[in-house]
């Protein structure tokens, strides 16, 4: 994984639903925005992130990639 070059929120939901695609073939599309937000907003508060700029910086980290797996899994499933 490369490191995460995002610096607004809508870069964010974009890199997100390109790294959702790829770990998962499911397409999302910018409209799902508000979906991507409340579905992850429960990983964002477990590490204290304030927002999805610094949860994608962290993706794109060594230290970030086992999270991947949660990323996918809470876009792709309906718990929240």
């Amino acid at each position: 994984m490369s490191v995460c070059a995002v610096q607004s929120e809508r870069e964010a939901i974009d890199y997100l639903i390109g790294l959702f695609y790829h770990h998962s073939r499911i397409r999302l599309n910018a409209e799902k925005d508000s979906l991507i937000r409340a579905r992850l907003g429960k990983r964002l508060r477990h590490y204290g992130f304030r927002n999805l700029v610094e949860y994608c910086h962290f993706l794109g980290q060594d230290a970030g990639r086992f999270e991947i797996t949660h990323a996918v899994d809470a876009l792709a499933t309906n718990r929240l």
